[in-house]
This record gives C-alpha cells, sequence and structure tokens, in this order.
C-alpha cells in the first residue's frame, strides 16, 4: 500500500493528511514537511491504515513535540499509545547524572521527602 502525504493550509492551522502506510522510508520526508510547517501544525491520521515500527516511532516523537494528531482509528491509537509506553519505559530506564536510573532517583527523592 502506497503512503500519501497532502498539505492542506486553513486559516491558522496546516494540516497534513497522512494516508497509506508509513514506513521507515517515508518517515524522514514526514519530519521535513513538519519541520517546515511555519504555523499550526495538525497530522490528520484518519486514512492512515498502518506504519512500521519506525513510522509509530515518527509519529509518536511528532507528537511529543506538540503536533496534533487527530482522526487516529482505534488501530492506530493503540499502537501510538504503546509506541509513547515503550518511550516512557526508555526514558525510566536510562541513567541519570548520579548513575542512577531516573526510576531509582524518583523512589529516593520520595523516600526523602518521606521521612
Amino acid at each position: 500500500m502506497q503512503f500519501r502525504a497532502e498539505v492542506c493550509n486553513r486559516e491558522s492551522v496546516r494540516v497534513i493528511r497522512l494516508a497509506g502506510r508509513l514506513e521507515r522510508q517515508q518517515a524522514p520526508g514526514l519530519v521535513g514537511l513538519c519541520d517546515e510547517a511555519p504555523k499550526t501544525l495538525q497530522l490528520d491520521v484518519r486514512d492512515l491504515v498502518s506504519a512500521d515500527a519506525v513510522g509509530f516511532h515518527t509519529l509518536g516523537m511528532l507528537r511529543r513535540r506538540g503536533i496534533e494528531l487527530v482522526g487516529a482509528s482505534p488501530y492506530v491509537a493503540i499502537q501510538l499509545d504503546f509506541e509513547q509506553a515503550n518511550h516512557a519505559r526508555k526514558l525510566l530506564m536510562n541513567a541519570g547524572p548520579t548513575g542512577k536510573t531516573i526510576a531509582t532517583q524518583i523512589d529516593d527523592t520520595t523516600d526523602r521527602e518521606e521521612r
């Protein structure tokens, strides 16, 4: 299935409509389109059928940048939620400046506050 990204400019928002299957090969182009947006941006994903892991990661990254995703099917919404949870898990597992994981640092802070 082919991927298509169509740019529509509305009054105060640029909408990029995505359709088909977003794969690794299209991800850099989509990020470039989003980076070029001079105003508020929305990604309309109602016609996005599926994506590979890189595609869902790219959509999650764009959402974390503050770009609104609208019209997600239940399948796409579940995959995006899974991507978000996976991203949060990776953040929690990365070591902070003290050499402890962020989760351990949070636990240490909570323990000190409870004392």
